[in-house]
């Protein structure tokens, strides 16, 4: 029988504890913060968190309830020795955790945690500006003053649970959130297909996510890109990538085997995570970020909405000389006429430009002014050159 992982829920081995607040710090490695925001101190953290994740209706809920035992933190213990054995039938692993020294980082319920912290401190309440909170009465605040807790020995250990939450369940993150999550799945040695089965994922989103989370590490490392607008409309990519045109444009393409001499797309589990985009592709990879979301040297992106990815802009991909125009004059529709080659763009400009000439000659004898005789002129002349360049 071939070895396996065992099963992350199995044995019911992670005691829930009821401990002191002050002994529960917050997740500077949250997932759910941006970059910039990871890694500070926890009063940073929960500066962060008041700025940005509406706690306020979690205060009044808390402060006419309490908490609710129902929805215990997960927490994993700071500074666990080396070495100690971890089971629930150890004596020296159940000491350490129920020690009343031992502090603990909360993994799953920063929310609620910076709630019950702000409402017990008027002196986080002015380091953050929750000015308008109240004290909660003292029987909300003893309450609030221990926290159920579910302990998990590492935070290795609690990454399929959250993973399971978060990535395919009803709490789901926001894409780039799940995105970097996954990544630190891989990092902690869990493969793609670990991380899938644990979750459910039968769609491929684990990859998918993944994919684009690399995608965005090369922009932002190699290439000096910054990825803020990418990471807050994430989906955009994750699209993006999906598409043959796509795929070509970045070299994800391998021979074809039913057509000597032709390439086809790689399938998104085809990509090397590791090194996603190979050095000749990646200015294709820093204009598909711009084409996509604009770019910090004041170019602004070409797309209005979703669709405009699968209607126009991988049309254009499709196009060495549509590409290279959408390149030089950011102009997605102009673009997008060349794509289907330079006889079909000149049938429809020559098609647009007769319609608009027809509209003007319906009003043309009330407006004969210096301005319009000038402008009719000019259409007159184009008109005679297109005409001789295409009949000689």
């Amino acid at each position: 029988m071939k070895n396996h992982r065992s099963p992350a829920g199995e044995g019911r081995k992670r005691p829930q504890l009821d401990i002191e607040i002050e002994r529960l710090e917050l997740d500077v490695q949250n997932p759910r913060l941006p970059e910039e925001a990871q890694g500070g101190s926890n009063d940073e953290v929960l500066r962060h968190l008041y700025d940005h994740f509406d706690l306020d209706e979690l205060a009044d809920s808390m402060t006419q309830n309490g908490y609710f035992d129902e929805e215990p933190l997960v927490a994993i213990p700071i500074d666990l020795p080396a070495g100690l054995k971890i089971s629930a039938k150890s004596q020296h692993y159940i000491d350490f955790i129920n020690s009343p020294t031992t502090r603990f980082t909360v993994v799953e319920g920063n929310r609620r945690l910076a709630t019950a912290k702000l409402l017990l401190s008027a002196e986080l309440r002015r380091l953050v500006g929750a000015r308008s909170w109240k004290e909660p009465h003292e029987t909300v605040a003893s309450d609030l003053a221990l926290l159920p807790v579910i302990v998990y020995p590492t935070r290795h250990e609690v990454l399929p649970y959250l993973g399971v939450r978060h990535i395919a369940g009803i709490k789901k993150w926001e894409s780039y959130a799940r995105a970097r999550y996954i990544a630190e799945m891989l990092r902690e040695g869990i493969s793609v297909e670990e991380i899938q089965k644990q979750i459910g994922d039968r769609a491929g989103a684990v990859r998918l996510h993944a994919l684009c989370y690399h995608l965005l590490r090369v922009a932002r490392e190699e290439l000096g890109i910054n990825i803020k607008a990418a990471t807050n409309d994430f989906s955009l990519l994750q699209l993006a990538i999906g598409q043959a045109p796509v795929k070509h444009f970045l070299g994800w393409v391998k021979p074809d085997p039913k057509r000597e001499g032709q390439i086809k797309s790689l399938s998104l589990a085809e990509v090397d995570l590791d090194d996603p985009v190979g050095e000749p592709y990646q200015q294709n990879l820093a204009d598909l970020l711009s084409f996509l979301y604009g770019d910090a040297r004041g170019k602004s992106k070409v797309i209005t909405e979703s669709r405009d990815i699968t209607k126009k802009l991988c049309p254009v991909l499709a196009n060495s000389m549509a590409t290279q125009s959408l390149r030089e004059h950011r102009n997605l529709e102009a673009a997008y006429v060349i794509s289907d080659g330079e006889e079909t763009m000149m049938k429809r400009s020559l098609i647009l430009a007769s319609s608009h000439l027809q509209s003007a000659l319906g009003v043309a004898h009330r407006n004969r002014t210096p301005d319009i005789v000038n402008e009719a002129e000019k259409c007159a002349d184009t008109a005679q050159r297109v005409y001789k360049a295409v009949t000689e």
